[in-house]
């Protein structure tokens, strides 16, 4: 068993075809078919049901091979690109990054990837997690920094970091220090991210779990928009208390005690099976 026959086997169920996976690994038909073969021979069972002639099946045992053969050609590419000159690694890298990732660690991120791939190019794209992972599919982004576990099996994901996103609010709206409930929250103007948000799901489940109608006054895709809009005493929005812990030692924002309080946000580094090569290195540094 090699790798080259593990890569030919997931492409094929990736692509779904034999032809199209000769395709994307710029090697004939009857190679992919004999690299199968081969792996078939080493294993004692078939892989792919031979009944299907316009898209590649799985065997049961196909599907026990899967994910085993996708972390092997991982570890095998991270151990290349461990262990080769870095400096040979050229090329541009696009990646997407969802805004409050972009104001806060992307910077240290970009920096290990310049001092360990000086010959890398970057080329970031800054937007929400919905249309970052739309580009992902398009095949635009190499990877992405996104908001929340994408529920997609055609995704590496690796989890990074959490953040607490508290309500917040000027003190000149002179919110009391109590408790304060959804039901209690609409009496202000709710200062919202737009529907594309990984936010804005979540801010309208904690709305409809107190049974409280929710309608933002203002919504925006742009968080440091709808915290100077907080900070100038047009409503409440919900905001990563990290990002924000100057303007609220300066007094220009609070914290709104709410009850129930809001859930953490992770965020994950994501990447497609098929450019596990672009995806495992950036792992590494991360």
């Amino acid at each position: 068993m090699n790798i080259r026959q593990l890569e030919a086997f997931v492409q094929i169920v990736e692509r779904g075809s034999f032809a199209a996976a000769a395709e994307q690994l710029h090697v004939t038909q009857s190679t992919i078919s004999a690299r199968i073969k081969e792996l078939e021979d080493f294993f004692g069972v078939p892989l792919f049901r031979r009944s299907k002639i316009q898209r590649a099946e799985l065997t049961p045992k196909g599907h026990d091979l899967l994910e085993g053969a996708r972390q092997l050609i991982s570890f095998a590419q991270y151990l290349q690109h461990r262990i080769s000159d870095k400096e040979k690694l050229t090329g541009l890298v696009r990646l997407g990054v969802v805004g409050h990732l972009a104001a806060t660690s992307m910077p240290q991120v970009v920096s290990k990837i310049r001092t360990e791939y000086p010959g890398i190019k970057l080329a970031l794209h800054v937007d929400l997690t919905a249309t970052l992972l739309e580009l992902l599919h398009a095949g635009k982004l190499d990877a992405a920094f996104v908001a929340g576990l994408p529920a997609d099996h055609s995704l590496i994901c690796k989890p990074l970091e959490k953040d607490r996103f508290v309500w917040m609010a000027s003190p000149t709206l002179n919110i009391p220090k109590t408790d304060i409930t959804p039901s209690d929250l609409v009496a202000w103007p709710i200062l919202s991210f737009s529907d594309k948000s990984h936010h804005y799901p979540v801010i309208k489940q904690w709305f409809a779990e107190a049974k409280t109608p929710f309608s933002a006054t203002i919504a925006s895709n742009n968080m440091d928009l709808l915290a100077n809009l907080a900070i100038r005493g047009e409503g409440v929005a919900l905001l990563p208390k990290s990002r924000y812990a100057k303007q609220i030692a300066a007094g220009e924002l609070e914290v709104v005690n709410t009850k129930p309080e809001s859930s953490e946000v992770d965020f994950y580094f994501v990447y497609p099976h098929d450019a596990c090569d672009t995806g495992v290195w950036l792992s590494s540094l991360l």
